[in-house]
């Protein structure tokens, strides 16, 4: 079984991005088509930044989707007010439509947890927002023991959190 790569982001994958994000299939999810001077100002604070950490992922060697995960009570104006200082959100698409319902998303989640947040020995929880409607990300996520709290009110709408 071929291993993804997960490559931190780096200034030339902002178009990669951008093109990623006004895709159908990703608008629908993060908020609709996106303005690129405001996706190169986000993405660029990303790359510096202490308490998120973003990475494209690779199969192959091709580029199908981005991936971050951040520390939970440094972000989203108060969205994770109680949060454990331990624990870290996760977000993620894959931008390659061909790459959607083969059952990549839970082995690339999988093996990013493994090499990515459980070797920092700190982190001590992982949380994911999901639409309640995003039926897919609520599969993939059950299949790696992730279990729904409940659903929770967001900046960014209803969101359940599993």
């Amino acid at each position: 079984m071929q291993a993804f790569k997960f490559q931190a982001i780096k200034e030339t994958d902002i178009d990669l991005i951008f093109q990623w994000l006004c895709k159908p299939h990703v608008a629908e999810r993060w908020g609709g088509i996106p303005e690129y001077p405001k996706i190169r100002s986000k993405y660029l604070r990303y790359m510096i930044s202490d308490y998120i950490f973003a990475f494209i992922i690779s199969l192959h060697g091709k580029p199908i989707g981005y991936i971050h995960y951040y520390y939970a009570n440094c972000v989203g104006q108060g969205w994770w007010p109680n949060s454990d200082p331990n624990t870290v959100g996760l977000d993620l698409y894959i931008g390659e439509l061909e790459y959607i319902s083969k059952g990549y998303g839970p082995r690339l989640l999988k093996q990013f947890i493994e090499e990515e947040i459980f070797t920092n020995t700190q982190i001590n929880k992982i949380m994911i927002d999901v639409a309640p409607d995003n039926f897919r990300a609520q599969r993939c996520y059950s299949k790696l023991g992730f279990t729904l709290l409940g659903e929770t009110d967001t900046p960014a709408g209803k969101a359940f959190s599993p």
